[in-house]
């Protein structure tokens, strides 16, 4: 009975949102008008742009793909990045609350960094340099997004590296045509709080878009790493966004900053002042010496600029210039337990990168039958080996009747950095085949090149062909077949970080995916939109850490170096199913995924992948007062799952 009424209570406390928005542009003369509109955008009509580099239907184009609205992301209470990803199939999450707020992937390609799905801004890939990866967390907030699209399957045809297992096209509120201010201000738990703010003003044919937002939180408490643990804290994290734009022109500038406490992303046990836990080595995991027991201070920077013009009514030229910093600042350390010595240390670390790149893109479209998308893509990334670190200095203090020995700051002097080039050709190539059944053909590749300086070759070639087929059943029945590859490029983390018994390896090989995938959409009446999806995934060259190399440490001839090498496989096999269903004022959606994923190790065993679910399932229904009101329902039901040979939890039990 307890266990139903704590159900209760978690599908209550956490399902149920009402939202109100206030807004200075909108009018109750325009709830109907915006009633009747939504069925559009939630029945796979609404257009989007990321699956071929054209605007077309949802449901009829060359890829799985769902669109999350900005009108969505209101009526559901989505406050930040997984939020979304929670009522999507296909995805799984595991909460880290710490260096990532949750780890997530798409179509059972887990990795336990954010580095197998390519994020995008506004067109301009969202990163940590150093592993490929998105810290995402409070920094990255919805409210000035207008809508998101996510692709399913290999996307490295269009996209190059790391638009492995799919990708998430996020785009923002920069080309609306009202002037307003917008602010939203909110409360939770673990004194939770934020302030959001939009500034939208139109002069002319220039639109000016700035967005800002803060967060801060003292985060979850688990209490099983320490009665005192206040290691998932968030705070002072912001965002910072302008855009302004005309018709042709669109420039752009972010900053994301969030200063976090490790959390529980590293399985090392923890460590009280009491000095009783644990007997071997451990994170410092309560607040010590006037401070929290780490800082993980993530900053990204971005600029941009895009120019799209018509040359003619069959030639379209677009073209984008951009420069990406993002780093580890130098302010961020975590306090380490060294049994030999009986002390703590203060461990401080940063790193810093950038990327500087630009891509020019023609669009022919001689007439309805064909039509053709091609450009060049020139990058060139300074990326800094590994996160920058400083050893003991000597300095014993003691604070709290503790000895710690203080380790010296990172400067900017101690950066050892690597510079890159890649260079990239890509086209897409549509064509209707005038089969009995309307079908329409694609045929996509991208060839990169990618070289360190100073070196003959990094990975050096990667060629990523696609093949879609869309045929149109009936007017309203859709089938796709698709087939695509990918690649994830070795990180400059991947090939240079070392311990006292990991040696770098800087010849590894991209990992690689291949996919083949069939779905069916069918619209049910003008209210139900239904889609169910079949796809195999099969993984290679995966990068797999810690592999004994058989080379003996000098002066410790008992134990060998141990290297990150290319030594893995892994197969998924999955089917999604989704429903929505719009009614005047209200809609329905349920998704159910099942996915089944194993990985072979160099040694030839075979596991499960881990954090994988076989079965997910949720549901929600979104009612309507007007434009301004709406209350969300949902429930999520996560089926059994393993975790990593790392963890103390072999498998983590269904949950809802």
């Amino acid at each position: 009975m307890k266990k139903r009424l704590h159900s209760l209570f978690h599908f209550l406390y956490v399902g149920v949102i009402c939202c109100i928005s206030l807004s200075a542009f909108a009018s109750t003369d325009e709830d109907l008008t915006f009633l009747m509109s939504l069925s559009l955008e939630q029945l796979g009509d609404v257009e989007i742009e990321s699956a071929s580099f054209r605007s077309e239907k949802q449901s009829e184009a060359p890829a799985t793909a769902i669109v999350i609205t900005e009108q969505q992301i209101k009526d559901r209470g989505y406050e930040f990045f997984e939020d979304l990803l929670r009522d999507i199939p296909g995805f799984d999450l595991v909460q880290v609350n710490g260096t990532y707020r949750s780890v997530f992937s798409q179509r059972g390609t887990f990795s336990g960094e954010n580095n197998r799905s390519l994020i995008l801004i506004d067109g301009i890939v969202e990163s940590n340099m150093l592993e490929g990866s998105l810290l995402h967390g409070g920094q990255y907030s919805l409210h000035n997004v207008k809508k998101v699209e996510i692709i399913y399957g290999p996307a490295s045809a269009l996209y190059g590296a790391n638009a492995f297992g799919g990708i998430i096209s996020i785009t923002t509120n920069h080309d609306s045509q009202e002037d307003y201010i917008d602010y939203h201000y909110g409360q939770g738990t673990f004194s939770s709080r934020y302030h959001k703010l939009q500034i939208n003003k139109k002069i002319s044919d220039v639109k000016v878009h700035i967005s800002a937002h803060t967060y801060d939180t003292d985060g979850v408490t688990f209490e099983n790493r320490g009665e005192n643990y206040s290691n998932s804290y968030v705070h002072n994290a912001y965002s910072l966004e302008a855009r302004v734009s005309t018709n042709a022109w669109l420039w752009g500038y972010s900053r994301y900053n969030r200063p976090s406490g490790l959390g529980t992303f590293s399985n090392v046990s923890g460590f009280e002042q009491t000095g009783t836990e644990p007997p071997g080595p451990g994170l410092l995991q309560s607040d010590f010496n006037n401070e929290k027991p780490s800082l993980w201070h993530m900053v990204s920077e971005t600029a941009f600029v895009k120019y799209k013009q018509k040359i003619s009514d069959r030639l379209t030229f677009s073209s984008k210039l951009f420069t990406r910093k993002s780093s580890i600042a130098l302010d961020s350390y975590s306090y380490n337990y060294i049994p030999s010595t009986a002390q703590l240390e203060r461990n401080s670390f940063g790193h810093e990168s950038d990327t500087t790149g630009a891509e020019i893109r023609l669009d022919y479209t001689p007439n309805g039958d064909w039509d053709f998308v091609g450009g060049v893509q020139w990058e060139r990334s300074d990326i800094e080996r590994g996160y920058r670190t400083k050893f003991a200095d000597g300095t014993d203090i003691t604070s709290d009747g503790v000895r710690f020995n203080r380790i010296s700051q990172v400067s900017r002097e101690d950066r050892i950095s690597d510079v890159y080039k890649n260079i990239a050709l890509f086209g897409q190539f549509r064509k209707h085949l005038k089969f009995s059944i309307p079908t329409r053909l694609l045929l996509g590749a991208r060839y990169d090149y990618n070289n360190q300086y100073g070196r003959d070759f990094n990975y050096g070639e990667t060629f990523n062909p696609r093949l879609g087929l869309v045929s149109e059943l009936s007017p309203s029945t859709t089938m796709k077949f698709l087939y695509g590859t990918a690649y994830r490029a070795p990180t400059s983390f991947d090939r240079f970080t070392t311990t006292e018994v990991r040696r770098a390896n800087p010849d590894l090989s991209p990992e690689r995916l291949t996919t083949v995938e069939m779905g069916v959409n069918h619209r049910w009446s003008d209210n139900i939109y239904i889609e169910a999806n079949i796809y195999r995934n099969n993984i290679s060259n995966t990068i797999i850490s810690n592999v004994d190399t058989g080379i003996p440490i000098p002066n410790n001839t008992a134990v060998n170096f141990s290297e990150n090498q290319n030594a893995g496989e892994g197969h998924s096999t999955g089917a999604e199913f989704r429903l929505n269903a719009v009614f005047n004022n209200f809609d329905i959606f349920m998704n159910g995924t099942w996915q089944r994923a194993s990985q072979d190790n160099q040694y030839g065993t075979t596991n499960a992948w881990p954090n994988i679910a076989e079965f997910k399932a949720n549901g929600g229904v979104t009612w309507r007062y007007n434009q301004d009101v709406s209350l969300y329902i949902v429930e999520n039901w996560v089926g059994k799952r393993s975790t990593s040979l790392t963890s103390p939890l072999s498998e983590v039990d269904a949950y809802a």
